[in-house]
C-alpha cells in the first residue's frame, strides 16, 4: 500500500510562530489533501470557538488530549487546526513526541483558512 503524504514545510510562512520540529501545512495544500482523502484535520479549538468550522473535521479538544490520542489516526497525515496555528503547533508537537510521524499544523490556522477563501461552515447558535 502506498504511504499517503501531504505537502509540508519545515518553517511557517503565514504565522511567526514555530516549535522546532514541528511540520506546517499551507491552506490550500490542506484543502486539497482534505478533499482527495489523502489527509484527515483534527480541530482543536474550544466548542464556543467553532461556530465557523472545517467540514468533516474532528473536534478535539486540546485541554482534552490526552483523552483523545487513541483516536488520532495512524495510516494517513493528521493536520492539526486551531484559530491561529498556535495552539495547534502545540498540539502537532505532543503529536510527534508520542509517535505520529505524519502530524502537521495548519499554518496560519483557521484564520489563514478563511482568509484564503477555503470553504468551511458557519452553525446557527441559538
Amino acid at each position: 500500500m502506498k504511504e499517503k503524504m501531504i505537502k509540508t514545510t519545515d518553517i511557517p510562512t503565514l504565522q511567526e510562530f514555530h516549535l522546532e520540529g514541528v511540520k506546517h501545512v499551507l491552506p490550500e495544500d490542506a484543502w486539497e489533501a482534505i478533499k482527495n482523502d489523502v489527509a484527515v484535520i483534527i480541530d482543536v479549538r474550544e466548542d464556543y470557538e467553532t461556530v465557523s468550522y472545517i467540514e468533516n473535521a474532528r473536534f478535539h479538544p486540546m485541554d482534552q488530549i490526552l483523552s483523545w490520542l487513541p483516536a488520532v489516526p495512524t495510516d494517513i497525515p493528521v493536520i492539526i487546526l486551531c484559530k491561529m496555528g498556535i495552539r495547534s503547533a502545540h498540539v502537532a508537537r505532543v503529536l510527534m513526541e508520542q509517535g505520529f510521524s505524519n502530524a502537521a499544523n495548519l499554518d496560519g490556522g483557521f484564520e489563514a483558512w478563511k482568509t484564503n477563501g477555503l470553504p468551511y461552515k458557519t452553525r446557527l447558535r441559538p
